[in-house]
């Protein structure tokens, strides 16, 4: 089961209308423990449900932060038909023509929409890094 429910997914603003839900929302998932490895189960590092339920403010807020990351990529996925970065890459538009009309895009058409070549939206990256989340220094205590 996936960190994200549908009725949390909404409670983001997003609506989703197929049948996949869960298994998109654990495709997103991956992806963003992928970028991260914070919450990933199989490293056990950090448990989610206990972030989320932490006295601790900052740790509550990360917590947050990392669902809501995991609504936005599941979003992006949704928003583009994707169900994979592979995917995205696949579907990037270069050019189209219409008629006698054809327009050509300078670079990727996804470039605005995920963070380099991770596949992950770029809103989702940025909240990551906004609370230490993309870390990848040695701890040293």
């Amino acid at each position: 089961m996936a960190d994200i429910t549908e009725e949390e997914y909404q409670q983001y603003g997003f609506t989703f209308s197929g049948t996949n839900f869960d298994s998109l929302a654990n495709v997103a998932e991956g992806m963003i423990n992928h970028a991260t490895s914070f919450y990933d189960p199989v490293f056990e590092f950090h448990n989610l449900a206990n972030d989320l339920a932490s006295t601790k403010p900052f740790i509550q807020l990360r917590a947050k932060a990392f669902k809501k990351s995991i609504a936005l990529q599941l979003n992006l996925l949704v928003q583009t038909g994707s169900k994979s970065a592979a995917d995205m890459a696949k579907n990037d538009l270069a050019s189209y023509s219409v008629g006698g009309t054809s327009m050509s895009f300078n670079g990727s058409s996804m470039a605005g929409l995920v963070y380099g070549d991770t596949g992950i939206a770029t809103s989702a990256y940025e909240l990551l890094g906004r609370f230490g989340l993309l870390y990848r220094g040695v701890d040293h205590s």
